[in-house]
């Protein structure tokens, strides 16, 4: 048996029995620092609840603690002490869990991807624990490659979207390792990428083959990036009318400044994002007498946040 693994620290148990006097003293003196988080007090507290058992037998089975314990308290905050373990990198943590029973489900892989701590990944899995496409597409959406490729080189199952996560929150290596790797893309990796501001994303979907339509170019003016609309606009992206909505949408002087400049389709229809009386001249100080068709009315210009 290899007590590292299944015998919580000693060095830890005694950290916790302090009380706050004797913790303020502790730092005061050139002493290694503790990493106690939640999921070292929860496992704390299920030990002590587990002595408190008048049943209780030393040389019994290690894996009904988390049972006998939750017996007398029957308390919610243990039933996730895994998945709180693994988003705090803690693996001694998560293995001694799962020593004394304590479940696990696709929650804990999830957040070992999100937190980026691969080793908490690789244990999870190779001892069993479920995962879904919230593994995979948490690994894509908080930039942690290297939890990205263990999971889908492993199996792990993955959404259509993926590649439109990574874009969307700016995490190009993500996408380069999705792209290389022949995952799926369309137009809304482009739209999301525009929206959120992520050029280099935007950039390196496009000069790859993704395809964008006017979408992206009223994506960037709804986010207010005039980089994104400039880029999408110089390399060939179409826009209409969308562009100026979302100009609106974002209330993006420069936005709707440059496309009107560079000739964006202005066609009669309504709008209630603008300046109120439907005119686009107000917000246009370079083109006060460009007799703008947008008139008075109400349509509802909706626009997702993501």
């Amino acid at each position: 048996m290899n007590n590292n693994r299944t015998v919580p620290s000693l060095f830890m148990s005694a950290y916790y029995a302090c009380n706050q006097d004797q913790l303020n003293s502790y730092y005061m003196l050139n002493v290694p620092f503790v990493d106690m988080q939640l999921c070292c007090c929860l496992l704390s507290e299920l030990l002590k609840l587990n002595s408190k058992n008048e049943h209780f037998n030393q040389f019994g089975e290690r894996r009904m603690m988390y049972d006998k314990a939750q017996a007398i308290a029957n308390d919610v905050k243990f039933e996730n002490i895994c998945e709180i373990a693994v988003s705090h990198g803690h693996i001694q943590c998560l293995m001694f869990a799962r020593d004394i029973g304590c479940p696990w489900n696709v929650s804990t892989t999830a957040a070992a991807a999100t937190a980026g701590h691969l080793d908490c990944l690789v244990y999870a899995h190779e001892n069993g624990c479920p995962w879904d496409v919230s593994t995979t597409t948490s690994a894509a959406m908080f930039g942690n490659l290297n939890c990205l490729r263990y999971a889908i080189e492993n199996g792990c199952p993955w959404e259509f979207l993926i590649c439109a996560e990574a874009a969307k929150y700016g995490h190009l290596d993500c996408l380069q390792y999705l792209h290389e790797h022949d995952f799926p893309w369309d137009s809304w990796t482009c739209t999301i990428a525009a929206y959120r501001g992520q050029l280099e994303c935007l950039k390196y979907a496009h000069q790859n083959g993704c395809i964008w339509n006017k979408w992206t170019c009223c994506a960037s003016a709804a986010g207010g990036f005039i980089e994104c609309l400039m880029y999408a606009h110089q390399n060939g992206c179409e826009w209409d009318q969308l562009t100026f909505c979302g100009a609106f949408y974002s209330n993006n002087q420069e936005c709707m400044q440059y496309a009107w400049d560079n000739g964006c389709p202005c066609e009669p229809m309504t709008c209630s994002e603008g300046p109120g009386d439907g005119r686009m001249d107000c917000q246009l100080p370079s083109a006060p007498n460009h007799h703008c068709h947008w008139k008075n009315g109400k349509i509802k210009i909706i626009f997702y946040h993501q």
